[in-house]
């Protein structure tokens, strides 16, 4: 029998909460030869590959729910000298999802009429 007749129908809310790591590692970009990090700036390029299967970057928030992906790319710089110094900075990364095989952009033109 259809809902509706004759069978009572409710609403159920589920709420879910938390957090899910898709990607995490670390790399040693650089180690000095002595003990202490000599004064100054520094430039560290670096590059390494990502999984393909790591979905985009996503955000949705509407008034029934609020849901995202999002990446962080952490950087840390510790000293073990006598001053044990320990830095550490973040910045947001915004991943575009590869395309699924079999999908290619398409040209065309839409018309319609007013």
């Amino acid at each position: 029998m259809p809902q509706g007749e004759g069978r009572p129908s409710k609403t159920v809310k589920d709420w879910h909460e938390g957090c899910q790591r898709f990607y995490d590692i670390k790399l040693p970009v650089y180690s000095w030869p002595g003990v202490m990090i000599p004064p100054g700036q520094f430039a560290f390029p670096f590059s390494f590959m990502l999984p393909a299967t790591l979905p985009g970057t996503f955000h949705e928030d509407c008034p029934a729910y609020s849901a995202s992906i999002s990446y962080v790319l952490e950087a840390e710089l510790t000293s073990l000298g006598l001053s044990g110094t320990h830095m550490e900075s973040s910045q947001i990364v915004v991943l575009r999802e590869m395309l699924k095989e079999g999908v290619a952009p398409k040209q065309g033109e839409m018309t319609a009429e007013v």
